[in-house]
């Protein structure tokens, strides 16, 4: 099959400088189709990138005008590059012989949407909704438009009949709401790839977070949670992976709270293989987030062999069954947060018992995921 892949960011060499969930799945089924299929991507450019790449069998197509990874900001240009998707789509799928298109994110769905008009096999993959959220999670003027958007793509959706891929069935009952039906095929990781990367832990309790630093994340409640913390455990550090527009609020927050010295925030890290050596140093993942549309960390937690915390939101519990390799806390309660990262820093018995049942994230290759995208495209 000839796919094309449409991803608003995408890494810039198979060294996989990824950025966020969306990114990760679309490198990673990407590369996974690309050993069987003639694979394409078509995504945005970021300052300093050529228009075109080839890697890991991926041709890879960046068109529009260059702008940095934003998940909320630069609407405009996030806007013209949706439009510009579209009227490419045309040329793409004629030169290319374009039999299956996947959508990968919101800024692609119209492009995805359209390229069914021109015979494709059309599908849009749904992480998230955020139906009657986008004015709460982005603000007024973006939200409104992205409410309208969304309220568009999930008509044109059931009219054209196009196949939809949730990647939880939190997702997937979700859209239900709105009348549409979809196929669950979850994120994944490439299981094998943690157990190549040693790193020695941290001779005094710490902390990781991976993640964007926006406000529905939640890194507010764990900074929180490590003031708590520090009242019993003087010396804990809690290490930040990740950057956004919440960045100079909890710096400030960090010193209010008088745990500056125990936080330290490490801004993006381009390398994934850095980053994971982090984790894997560090003695608990923490994950307080409250909009969410998978959790792939917390799969990353589970094969570095570190449990988490996370909060107990349906899809958390939904991804890890529950609780294997992990603790739940009550989602926006730091104080129950704080309580189950103690539980796990003091009880060996308990901390061992996470890390033997994360073998369950086993079911989440990205071979298996691959593999199960693959039949849903030749339906």
């Amino acid at each position: 099959m000839n796919i094309l892949i449409l991803s608003e960011y995408f890494p810039e060499s198979d060294r996989a400088e990824i950025t966020g969930g969306v990114e990760n799945r679309a490198f990673n089924l990407a590369r996974h189709l690309a050993k069987k299929h003639n694979v394409y991507v078509m995504t945005s450019r970021r300052p300093g990138q050529g228009k075109e790449a080839t890697f890991s069998g991926i041709r890879v197509l960046r068109h529009g005008f260059s702008y940095e990874y934003t998940s909320t900001g630069s609407i405009l240009k996030r806007g013209l590059w949706c439009l510009g998707a579209i009227l490419r789509i045309p040329w793409l799928m004629i030169k290319n012989k374009i039999a299956i298109v996947d959508g990968q994110s919101f800024f692609c769905y119209p492009a995805a949407i359209f390229s069914k008009l021109l015979g494709a096999g059309a599908h849009i993959t749904y992480h998230e909704t955020w139906m009657n959220n986008w004015v709460k999670n982005t603000g007024k003027k973006a939200g409104i438009l992205g409410e309208i958007m969304e309220r568009k793509i999930l008509f044109l959706s059931r009219l054209l009949k196009i196949k939809v891929i949730s990647v939880s069935n939190t997702t997937k009952r979700e859209l239900m709401k709105y009348g549409l039906d979809s196929v669950v095929v979850p994120n994944g990781i490439n299981t094998g790839y943690y157990g190549t990367i040693k790193a020695k832990k941290t001779k005094t309790p710490s902390i990781c977070y991976i993640g964007r630093l926006v406000e529905h994340k939640r890194v507010d409640d764990l900074l929180r949670a490590v003031s708590e913390i520090k009242k019993n455990i003087p010396d804990v550090k809690c290490r930040i992976i990740g950057d956004g527009p919440e960045r100079k609020k909890l710096v400030s927050l960090s010193r209010k709270l008088g745990v500056e010295k125990n936080v330290v925030f490490l801004g993006y890290v381009k390398k994934c293989r850095d980053a994971i050596k982090t984790l894997k140093s560090s003695w608990v993942l923490c994950h307080p987030g409250t909009v969410e549309g998978f959790g792939i960390v917390l799969l990353e937690s589970m094969a570095s062999r570190v449990p988490y915390v996370a909060s107990d939101i349906d899809v958390f519990r939904e991804v890890t069954g529950n609780g294997k390799g992990g603790l739940h806390f009550r989602a926006s309660n730091y104080k129950s947060l704080a309580e189950k990262v103690m539980m796990l820093i003091n009880d060996k018995k308990l901390y061992d018992k996470k890390i033997t049942e994360a073998k369950f994230v086993e079911k989440y290759d990205w071979k298996k995921i691959s593999d199960g995208i693959e039949r849903v495209y030749a339906k």
